[in-house]
């Protein structure tokens, strides 16, 4: 009879241990996502000192729902739901920020760029601030970012505003491919900025 009872609670105990085993190997691993890996936030193309202008990214504002670590989808007209094990490898600001400062260096040939969180820089020319409603993606398998910038020089008390609005279908399944998206959306973003300044003259030297 205790022989009987000894072999059970050793079929019990390894029932348990493969049921333990089976739930580790099924656990979801957490990813990082970069939008510029290995870059510095303030770093820019060779060159600088025979730029004529500087431009300071003063400020980058999200929205709440961008403000976590977490990626976002989309999964309804007015709902969002943060990614629950996908997450940005640094603060989502400043990756949005690396990326453009290395966009608009490599398309304005005069223009030397820098991020400067929260102020201007001595010697600035001109101001550029960004506001994002959107930089997401949707479950609909759209990707989206919009906002608005400002940019503004020294000499003008008004600032000139630009609104922004980007939206592209997923050409793949997957968060890495969203963040690649993501990038491309702010290279974009980077060339428009571009065009303002070359069209209104803001961030003239002379």
């Amino acid at each position: 009879m205790s022989i009987y009872r000894c072999n059970t609670v050793t079929a019990v105990f390894f029932g348990v241990l493969f049921s333990v085993s089976a739930c580790t190997s099924n656990t979801i691993q957490d990813t990082y996502y970069s939008l510029a890996p290995g870059t510095a936030a303030g770093s820019v193309i060779p060159a600088l000192k025979q730029r004529e202008s500087r431009l300071t990214l003063v400020s980058i504002t999200l929205p709440k729902f961008l403000q976590n670590q977490n990626l976002v989808m989309q999964n309804g007209a007015h709902t969002l739901v943060p990614a629950r094990h996908h997450f940005w490898a640094e603060p989502l600001e400043d990756g949005i920020a690396k990326v453009l400062v290395q966009g608009i260096t490599k398309n304005a040939s005069t223009l030397q760029v820098e991020s400067n969180a929260g102020r201007w820089s001595a010697g600035t020319n001109c101001s550029l601030r960004l506001e994002f409603d959107s930089f997401h993606a949707t479950q609909s398998g759209q990707v989206i970012s919009s906002g608005r910038f400002w940019l503004q020089d020294t000499e003008s008390k008004s600032p000139i505003v630009q609104q922004f609005n980007y939206s592209d279908d997923l050409l793949l399944d997957g968060y890495a491919q969203t963040v690649s998206q993501l990038q491309s959306s702010l290279q974009v973003l980077a060339s428009a900025i571009v065009s303002a300044i070359e069209d209104s003259g803001v961030c003239k030297t002379g």
